[in-house]
């Protein structure tokens, strides 16, 4: 039990700054998860928003239009992120829309996007 009361030491010596660096190379998933982790993280990942941005370019990729209409009406990274994750990202994938991707390197120099907001 110390040994798990001294790893929460050091996470929580850690400076927001560290932690966010780390959470920006989480993926979807994980970082849904760590949101529920404890207090902090949730924090961290609910107010700052330019964690959820590499995660709203990637979706980009396959739905253009949808990202680019939500950035012009002003919607945060992370309200494009889940606004069309469920509605156009899993429907797409449902339907068999990406069986050509191999991964989103190879697609992300086809669509520019700045990355200015």
């Amino acid at each position: 039990m110390d040994n798990l009361n001294n790893h929460q030491k050091n996470i929580d010596s850690l400076p927001p700054e560290m932690i966010l660096e780390i959470l920006k190379y989480l993926d979807l998933d994980d970082l849904l998860t760590i949101k529920q982790t404890c207090r902090r993280f949730n924090q961290l990942v609910e107010y700052n928003d330019w964690v959820w941005r590499r995660h709203c370019l990637q979706m980009r990729t396959v739905c253009p239009s949808e990202i680019d209409e939500d950035q012009k009406q002003g919607r945060t990274w992370q309200e494009i992120v889940q606004r069309n994750y469920k509605s156009v990202i899993k429907q797409k994938w449902m339907d068999g829309a990406f069986s050509n991707i191999d991964s989103y390197e190879k697609t992300a120099s086809k669509n520019h996007v700045s990355t200015e907001s």
